[in-house]
């Protein structure tokens, strides 16, 4: 893998090439296509990967190595400090693995803003950049305004504002009692919603929404 510093570099030449050439491309852009030359999905995965990553419990700053002299030079008595894991991660972005969180604490690591910090929009942010949004195909039943029992085909997004989007009708409601949710890739197991949050799909399955997507991705690939 390149260092960043050679890939910064890299990214600059291509921009003056193309600029040489009378097309201008915006350096964000060269950025994202030196990082898929290496073989990331974009500049920010990339940035946020370190060359020699080593998961450990003492990792204070993952891209780069540490010798231990933060963690002992810490005092508690004169500093503080808070810490973010993949949990924190996957609490917005349930479909991401386990690896692919830790990329995202990195993004958020190098592209700190002290002004901002780290919440959970950011992170938030930082994974749907890195990692477009999975959607699941499924068919949701459920009992209409007037007590009919109906069915409508939607995608299950694991984390964000709308859990499903219903097919032809994005601003459908589905929230409420009565729902039974069968995914296509899971044909033989229906998970039951009886609150309005879509959270109770997962409580009444006893499955958490990153156990079920990792499920949903595993029999895809299947």
């Amino acid at each position: 893998m390149l260092r960043i510093p050679d890939a910064k570099s890299q990214a600059r030449l291509l921009v003056e090439e193309l600029q040489a050439l009378g097309l201008e491309i915006q350096n964000q852009h060269a950025l994202d296509v030196v990082a898929k030359l290496q073989g990331f999905r974009n500049w920010n995965v990339m940035q946020g990967t370190p060359a020699k990553r080593k998961r450990t419990v003492n990792t204070v700053a993952p891209e780069r190595e540490v010798d231990g002299a933060v963690l002992r030079n810490y005092n508690p008595n004169q500093q503080i400090a808070v810490t973010w894991s993949i949990g924190d991660v996957l609490s917005v972005r349930a479909d991401l693995t386990d690896d692919e969180a830790f990329d995202v604490l990195h993004i958020a690591l190098r592209e700190h803003d002290a002004t901002t910090g780290i919440t959970y929009d950011v992170l938030q942010s930082h994974a749907d950049y890195a990692y477009p949004r999975r959607r699941f195909p499924c068919t949701i039943q459920y009992t209409g305004g007037n007590g009919t029992r109906r069915s409508v085909r939607a995608e299950w997004k694991a984390g964000g504002d709308r859990s499903f989007i219903v097919e032809g009708d994005p601003s459908l409601d589905l929230s409420g009692d009565s729902m039974t949710v069968v995914f296509d890739a899971l044909p033989g197991q229906t998970f039951e919603m009886d609150e309005d949050d879509h959270a109770a799909l997962f409580e009444s399955s006893n499955e958490s929404a990153h156990d079920l997507a990792m499920e949903l991705l595993a029999a895809q690939k299947s």
